[in-house]
């Protein structure tokens, strides 16, 4: 008795709901493997081994492409903190900056230090990615701040240094 595999059915079959579906179960945490199973086991479709591949790589450049074009409607006072994050015995350092009115996430960086060029790095981030200049960001007592606004939004925002205890002027809101 011989095993017969049924053939293949090529992308130009399948429909773009097959593709969404791939690419939905790939973000939701399935393998490339799990997710060709999937397809076997729910539709009798026999992807080649690189399809899901493709289309996560084909479909992830161009969705990232067309999020570029946009951006978020955020309001023109900052909060930006840093966290270190112990890896293997070595800092890593996180760096986030969200806008205290609409508490969207505007930028982050990792580093494996606290430099001026790491703080401009965050600050001209956020600035591509929403096409304006805030008019105060807050931070902590963090040196590399100083420099780093200045250099990349210059006389145009205000650099407010607080902390998380500072009654009037804290980062709390990126604390938590």
């Amino acid at each position: 008795m011989f095993l017969v595999r049924p053939p293949y059915r090529w992308l130009n079959v399948l429909g773009e709901s097959h593709v969404a579906d791939a690419l939905n179960m790939y973000y939701e945490g399935m393998s490339l493997a799990e997710i060709r199973r999937n397809f076997i086991q729910q539709d009798n479709n026999y992807l080649t081994r690189t399809s899901p591949y493709n289309w996560v790589q084909r479909f992830t450049e161009l969705a990232v492409k067309e999020a570029d074009k946009y951006h978020p409607n955020v309001g023109s006072i900052w909060v930006a903190d840093e966290t270190v994050i112990d890896i293997d015995g070595k800092n890593v350092w996180f760096w986030d900056m969200i806008d205290t009115k609409t508490r969207f996430l505007v930028a982050s960086h990792m580093s494996f230090t606290r430099t001026t060029k790491d703080a401009q790095a965050l600050m001209k981030q956020a600035w591509k990615r929403t096409g304006k200049i805030p008019r105060v960001i807050y931070t902590d007592k963090l040196a590399a701040y100083l420099d780093g606004i200045e250099l990349t939004f210059g006389g145009d925002t205000k650099h407010v240094q607080g902390g998380p205890f500072n009654i009037e002027n804290n980062t709390n809101l990126i604390e938590r």
